[in-house]
């Protein structure tokens, strides 16, 4: 054996699982890949040629299997045997492998029949390893996802609840790109949307990437940092997804989106941990104040802060307008920032405070485009990817074809260049 080869594929082990944020494979290190037998009999051999592994087959085997467990965690490790048992590697060993003969995963991902968790349930079938910027795009785009309307376990388990089949169906078209993945729509007998659980392997992967688990409006955190420092191009795809899940166009409104942040916890939010920001006085002045409006069906009262600042002679309203102009949705203001790096100038403002009987209080932040130009901008920039509401914008545009025209060349000039529609990297 090779002492030499087998320094090397150690520490690239190491590069690969902890420091390659641009491979699947580095988030993937405990799912398991699936082979047929005779072409994982053709990577092992490949191996043990590399490291000069000798004798009969099976001698050669069990020479790999004990080299194997001197550097792969015992957790992330199984004995290998092509004569009986399943044919399967954990993402860790897979690394190895990859890492003695010199490769890239995208090298082998032909021979991989499906890649899943320990129980070997679901997963995804014929999955497409992707590298570098193709992954960097497909995580920026599903991002904006997880970020709207999904739930993210602490397992690994994502859940993602649309209502408009034509998403759904672009939806499903993204998730294509990293593989075969059956989708199984559950209807929610409350209103019209479906619930889709998504295979394993995605959700620990947006873990690891430092995606927000549980309950995103109470923990307000940040746009992940693997998206915040992306690319440009990967910046776009998540503002056309942003759009469509989560925001929406008006003529005369541009383009717009919000999200929500709890400001008091109520009485089933146990699990967490939060500084109330409301005082109990405050609450009770805002359930009593006579422009608040009743939902009996959602069990809420709802308070517009247009009405709280009309009413600033009142000294608990302007102390709840102080407290809700400091607490501002982290995932917002990023992704505001997002948008500005283009040009596009954005308006952020909170909408209104919900207190429901529980307890809970949240604050809804909204986002919108400044002017009619910027609205111009944006969707030549980023145009939904979402039939419905790209259809929409295209014939508004129709309506702006002077100011359309005069903000093409100015991105033209720019270096900015507009490509043909959504869904392209």
């Amino acid at each position: 054996m090779n002492d030499d080869s087998l320094q090397q594929s150690s520490a690239s082990i190491d590069t690969i699982v902890r420091s390659a944020p641009d491979s699947l494979l580095s988030v993937w290190f405990d799912q398991y890949f699936y082979f047929k037998r005779n072409d994982l009999r053709k990577i092992l051999y490949n191996v043990c040629d590399t490291l000069n592994i000798e004798g009969t087959s099976s001698e050669r085997i069990e020479q790999l299997n004990t080299c194997m467990s001197k550097q792969i965690p015992n957790k992330h490790f199984h004995k290998l045997s092509l004569n009986n048992g399943t044919v399967r590697l954990s993402g860790m060993m897979l690394s190895f492998l990859l890492s003695v003969l010199g490769i890239s995963v995208r090298e082998v991902q032909k021979f991989v029949v499906r890649v899943c968790g320990r129980n070997g349930h679901g997963g995804i079938k014929k999955p497409n390893m992707m590298e570098g910027e193709e992954l960097e795009v497909f995580r920026a785009r599903f991002a904006a996802i997880v970020n709207s309307d999904c739930w993210l376990g602490e397992d690994g388990r994502l859940q993602y609840t649309e209502a408009d089949r034509g998403r759904i169906k672009v939806v499903f078209d993204i998730l294509q790109m990293i593989g075969d993945i059956p989708i199984e729509l559950v209807p929610n007998p409350v209103n019209r949307s479906v619930k889709i659980w998504l295979p394993k392997p995605l959700g620990p992967a947006f873990i690891r990437w430092g995606f927000t688990t549980g309950d995103k409006s109470i923990q307000n955190e940040r746009l992940v940092e693997i998206v915040r420092n992306g690319s440009l191009i990967s910046h776009r795809g998540y503002l056309e997804e942003l759009i469509s899940e989560d925001g929406c166009f008006e003529q005369f409104a541009g383009f717009k989106w919000s999200r929500t942040i709890v400001l008091n916890l109520g009485i089933y939010d146990t699990k967490y941990n939060l500084e109330p920001k409301l005082s109990n006085q405050d609450c009770e002045l805002l359930l009593s104040f006579d422009k608040a409006r009743k939902d009996m069906k959602k069990k809420c009262t709802i308070v517009s802060i247009h009405q709280l600042e009309k009413a600033i002679e009142h000294d608990f309203a302007q102390d709840v307008l102080e407290i809700v102009s400091t607490s501002r949705s982290s995932l917002l203001d990023d992704e505001v920032s997002l948008a500005e790096q283009f040009g596009i100038r954005i308006l952020s403002y909170p909408e209104y405070i919900t207190l429901y009987e529980s307890g809970r209080v949240s604050v809804k932040w909204v986002a919108k485009t400044a002017t009619k130009l910027d609205a111009i901008r944006w969707a030549l920039l980023f145009p939904p990817n979402d039939p419905r509401k790209r259809n929409k914008v295209n014939q508004w545009l129709k309506t702006q074809r002077d100011e359309t025209s005069i903000i093409r060349d100015h991105l033209e000039r720019e270096g900015i260049l507009t490509y043909g529609g959504p869904g392209v990297i």
